[in-house]
């Protein structure tokens, strides 16, 4: 269901609804220097949005079978303060399988709440490979919700690099709380001068 105008400012409305085969290395992989594939649904329990910003979302995501590289998963560990296992220094672009990716999230002015979906016997887990977990949910919650931008930092840059891609994804997720601001700006005051993230090249070493 969607109920939704268009004013000056842009969109504004309430969405709630399922969306079926998205394909993740269009969606994710071709905006950010790691490789995920596979295909997921997303059930939007609901969404509102005003003026063509996001105000919050609640919902569920599931994908899988697939494949995922150990750099996004470091990548998704680091921005959003989630837990890893995948570790090995020799072969950062290691590309691993997976079964299963499933979460339900919340999101908002206060910031992003990931939870796992995967398995009751691994409660935590966001993304598994039989019975292992490859990627848990964060350790504190809610995360900022600029931590999703850092995705699109290389593993090396020390600040987020405000692509377009990245700069239209801030402006449509929902605005931080005033107190947060002033370390967005910290960490963003050197973006503009960063080079926009380049993909992996597979055939390199």
């Amino acid at each position: 269901m969607t109920m939704a105008r268009r004013g000056v400012e842009g969109w504004s409305g309430l969405v709630r609804g399922e969306l079926y085969e998205i394909d993740l290395a269009t969606l994710v992989a071709r905006h950010v220097p790691h490789d995920i594939r596979g295909t997921a649904r997303v059930l939007v329990h609901e969404a509102q949005f005003r003026d063509g910003r996001l105000l919050d979302a609640t919902g569920q995501i599931e994908a899988g079978p697939g494949f995922v590289s150990q750099s996004f998963l470091q990548a998704l560990a680091a921005a959003l303060e989630m837990k890893t296992r995948a570790r090995d220094p020799q072969f950062p672009r290691a590309i691993l399988p997976f079964d299963l990716l499933a979460a339900d999230f919340s999101l908002d002015a206060e910031g992003l709440i990931v939870s796992g979906g995967c398995d009751d016997d691994l409660p935590l887990a966001v993304i598994v490979d039989g019975h292992k977990s490859l990627l848990d949910e964060p350790t504190h919650q809610p995360r900022p919700v600029t931590g999703l931008a850092q995705l699109f930092a290389l593993p090396s840059d020390p600040v987020v690099p405000l692509n377009p891609y990245a700069r239209g994804l801030l402006d449509l997720l929902p605005s931080q709380p005033v107190r947060n601001q002033r370390r967005t700006a910290d960490r963003f005051q050197r973006a503009d001068n960063l080079e926009p993230p380049r993909l992996l090249d597979e055939s390199g070493p």
